[in-house]
């Protein structure tokens, strides 16, 4: 069958990609240098080093699971070759006992992916034949044209080099057709249909099967030597986001926890400190005449400190430009975060008389507050709660301590992920969302966690702060 040894086979490509990355580092270096294969060891350690990230973002895009086509494939291999040579970049940055060529990191981007889509077409080309199968005959057909099997046909057809659906079985005789792939006849031509056309995948996509069925399907699958698979129904249930777990033999299926934990939390750490530390060197002449302008233009400190609640439920102090004035009456405030979350409504409109869901005409703040909280520029030393390690550059906003409180407990999953400086619902609508909508952002942001996410998420903010809509 077509899972015959695919264990042993995500090895074998493990190598290929691992040989492929030493190819082009010892290729680039060869063009720049005019030496080759005798790379000295601070390029070896770059090389290491780079390897190992590669392979990390690889295993995060599915690069593993031998079940995309080319152009996934190519699109997955380019962003993880982008995110490490970013990394990369960023260390050289701190690192100044070796100056590095820029025709050597100029050249590095576009081998890499050249020699990692060249050895992993080469990879297939041998799997193929160790398995006597030609790419051009993998046909497919799914059972079932209903909601569920046509959703599933609309997904196959999008992957045009690992599926080739010929048709669909369906006992409803009504159904002529769907997306230019024909109706084969009802469930009983199974076994001719396999023979017909050659078969190598079925796909069942019947949500009424009973068990009996299911198991007579599957037996002539085995002996026809045929891969089967089948949607659950579960499929049907309004939940995004599954996960499938093994007791013993026994397959037990929930909804997805945090993703940011392992390898995950060690990445988006590592960017974090890396990231923080670059920006604060970028924008400390702002950072510089914010202070010096908070100081002058009322009495107070520079910096508000404030507690607030971080991951797992642990308070941290919370560090920002002072936009308000001193001794202010924190009842307003805490006032309105009891209405918002209870009621789930504003009671407050903005100039243009549009909802939002934040104080408007806030008393507390000072002209100088104002134009920092304009453009974000008041949360710049969190910055610096990042580089502690109390927050992330992205992920849900710390709650503060009264606002826990209040939360019934599933609103405590947001406590899953560190707190962040922006995150999904800032980019997503900013203060015109309301409290359960931030939420189900913020949840969803935690379970689907992803590198690219993050870098997504930082660009659009720059884009939100600098159109002024940051409030």
């Amino acid at each position: 069958m077509i899972q015959i040894f695919s264990g042993q086979l995500k090895f074998v490509l493990l190598f290929f990609d691992l040989t492929a990355f030493w190819l082009a580092f010892h290729v680039a270096y060869g063009i720049r240098h005019d030496v080759w294969f005798a790379m000295p060891g601070e390029y070896m350690w770059v090389a290491i080093l780079s390897s190992i990230l590669m392979v990390i973002f690889f295993q995060r895009s599915d690069l593993y699971k031998m079940r995309q086509g080319f152009m996934e494939d190519l699109v997955a291999v380019i962003k993880s070759t982008v995110l490490t040579l970013l990394i990369i970049l960023a260390i050289l940055f701190y690192y100044r006992d070796m100056s590095y060529s820029r025709v050597f990191m100029t050249w590095l981007a576009p081998l890499l992916i050249l020699f990692v889509i060249s050895a992993r077409w080469l990879f297939q080309r041998l799997v193929n034949s160790l398995r006597g199968v030609k790419p051009a005959l993998r046909n497919s057909v799914v059972i079932g044209c209903g909601v569920m099997g046509q959703n599933l046909i609309s997904e196959l057809s999008l992957r045009p080099t690992v599926y080739h659906v010929v048709g669909f079985l369906d006992d409803n005789q009504r159904v002529d057709g769907f997306m230019g792939k024909k109706h084969l006849g009802g469930l009983n031509r199974l076994e001719e249909v396999i023979t017909d056309y050659k078969i190598h995948h079925v796909f069942m996509a019947i949500s009424t099967a009973h068990e009996g069925l299911l198991k007579k399907i599957v037996a002539i699958c085995e002996e026809m030597n045929v891969t089967w698979r089948f949607v659950p129904n579960l499929y049907l249930l309004p939940f995004d986001d599954f996960h499938l777990d093994f007791v013993g033999k026994i397959p037990l299926i929930g909804l997805k926890d945090t993703n940011i934990v392992g390898i995950n939390y060690v990445m988006k750490r590592f960017f974090d400190f890396m990231m923080s530390g670059l920006i604060i060197i970028a924008a400390l002449p702002i950072i510089l005449i914010a202070a010096l302008s908070v100081k002058l233009s009322s009495r107070g400190p520079v910096l508000f400190t404030q507690k607030r609640i971080g991951l797992h439920g642990e308070p941290f102090d919370f560090f920002k430009f002072r936009t308000m004035f001193v001794n202010n009456d924190g009842a307003i405030h805490k006032q309105y975060v009891a209405e918002w979350i209870k009621s789930n409504e504003a009671h407050a409109k903005d100039g243009n008389s549009k909802k939002i869901y934040k104080i408007a005409d806030d008393p507390r703040i000072t002209k100088v507050g104002k134009w920092l909280r304009k453009f974000s520029i008041d949360e710049l030393p969190q910055l610096f709660n990042v580089l502690r390690g109390d927050m992330s550059l992205i992920g849900p906003r710390p709650a503060l301590p009264y606002e826990v409180e209040m939360y019934s407990p599933w609103h405590r999953k947001r406590l899953q992920a560190p707190p962040g400086i922006t995150g999904l619902w800032q980019v997503s609508g900013r203060n015109a969302l309301s409290f359960e909508e931030m939420l189900n952002l913020d949840i969803s942001y935690i379970n689907n966690w992803s590198f690219e996410n993050d870098i997504r998420i930082l660009l659009k903010t720059v884009t939100v702060v600098l159109f002024g809509k940051a409030y």
